[in-house]
């Protein structure tokens, strides 16, 4: 008899084995999928833009999925597949409380000095197309090519010439309130302010 209940147990033992085990690998399989389907569906779809003109549209085209809201910021944070994941909790906090969304257009103003600080140049490129700016050839000031940055200088003084106005997007300033960039280091302040 004792034998029979050994042979029992040693049965069950192995079925719950068996289950945790197929259960475990079950559920990884499960979440491999979903993070799977997040980083499909936050993949970058569009050409960021390199000017204001460009940014605008952008914003306009409805199946661009760059960041324009906070659950947008916020799924793309989640899904862990842009450099934004390298940076600690506090940090994306930080940042995300820095960015101004505007409602109809989108994202307008956020510090970018210590993500940059903390991620490596083609890292920050990489979060600043999710916001839509290309800053490797576009015109925003953050671009470590030489000739990009001169031709920025002359387009913004030829702008604040012949429109007598000042350029739409600023380096160095922040949104503040609407229509309004104030100066602010590390800042941006974006066509739509």
């Amino acid at each position: 008899m004792k034998k029979n209940n050994i042979f029992k147990t040693f049965i069950l033992l192995i079925g719950l084995a068996c289950s945790f085990s197929c259960s475990k690998e079950s559920n990884l399989a499960q979440k491999k999928e979903t993070s799977e389907k997040i980083s499909r569906h936050y993949e970058i779809n569009f050409t960021p833009a390199k000017t204001s003109g460009e940014l605008l549209a952008l914003r306009k085209d409805v199946k661009a999925n760059l960041i324009r809201t906070v659950e947008e910021f916020e799924a793309i944070v989640a899904a862990r597949n842009t450099p934004l994941a390298r940076l600690s909790k506090e940090q994306i906090g930080s940042f995300r409380s820095s960015i101004t969304f505007r409602k109809g257009v989108g994202v307008v103003s956020f510090n970018y000095g210590e993500i940059r600080s903390q991620l490596s140049y083609e890292e920050f490129a990489e979060v600043m197309k999710i916001f839509g700016l290309d800053i490797k050839q576009g015109y925003w000031g953050l671009s470590n090519d030489p000739t990009i940055t001169k031709k920025m200088r002359a387009t913004k003084l030829q702008s604040t010439v012949l429109e007598a106005g000042a350029p739409r997007d600023y380096i160095d300033y922040w949104c503040k309130y609407p229509q309004t960039c104030q100066k602010r280091k590390d800042w941006i302040c974006m066509a739509g302010c």
